[in-house]
């Protein structure tokens, strides 16, 4: 349970506080600067996941490292949100709005600067799969579909094979497979969107 709560501590700070930095272009020196708080909550996120790592990592369950490969993606890529819409993902609510292309970019930039992001991904997909005979934790659809989407970004922007692990779309279809197997009602719309992205 101590990941849920970290992961939502994450998650309210990808919401609040990484949003007004980028709203913001200050300088990264300045005292209480959105910059400077940012890396502070990172740094905190961080060793919040470290902790958890260090504790319990040698005897959880492969769900519990899904989801603490999780947390740690999404902590190192904090527009991880961004990507659902990006890919045309339709369960949104009307007053989140779409994405300016100045978000897009910005984005696009963080995930060019986190390799982290990029091996988190393959690592959760090679922990779903050896769930796949089990009947899988509610979070296992969306933490696959969020790496699936790390992936396909990494594949748009052609960013060095060696760094992502592979160039291509057609990767997609691991994670598509994985999904397929999945009983929850939201992998049809999940396997949907990235069956598109395919294309």
């Amino acid at each position: 349970m101590v990941l849920v709560a970290i992961l939502v501590d994450i998650h309210t700070f990808t919401h609040v506080i990484h949003s007004l930095q980028m709203a913001t272009q200050q300088c990264l020196f300045v005292p209480l600067s959105a910059g400077g708080e940012v890396r502070l909550v990172q740094r905190k996120l961080s060793k919040a996941l470290g902790l958890w790592a260090a504790a319990y990592m040698e005897q959880s369950c492969r769900d519990w490292v899904v989801m603490y490969l999780f947390c740690q993606m999404s902590l190192s890529l904090s527009s991880l949100q961004m990507l659902p819409v990006l890919a045309g993902y339709p369960p949104r609510l009307a007053c989140d709005g779409p994405v300016t292309r100045q978000q897009e970019l910005a984005a696009d930039d963080e995930l060019k600067r986190s390799p982290g992001a990029h091996r988190f991904a393959w690592q959760i997909m090679e922990h779903a799969e050896t769930l796949s005979d089990t009947i899988p934790s509610p979070w296992l659809p969306v933490a696959v579909f969020y790496a699936g989407l790390v992936i396909w970004r990494c594949s748009v922007l052609k960013l060095d094979s060696s760094t992502t692990g592979h160039g291509s779309r057609k990767v997609l279809l691991l994670f598509i497979e994985e999904l397929r197997r999945m009983p929850w009602p939201c992998c049809t719309t999940m396997v949907l969107t990235l069956e598109a992205l395919m294309n």
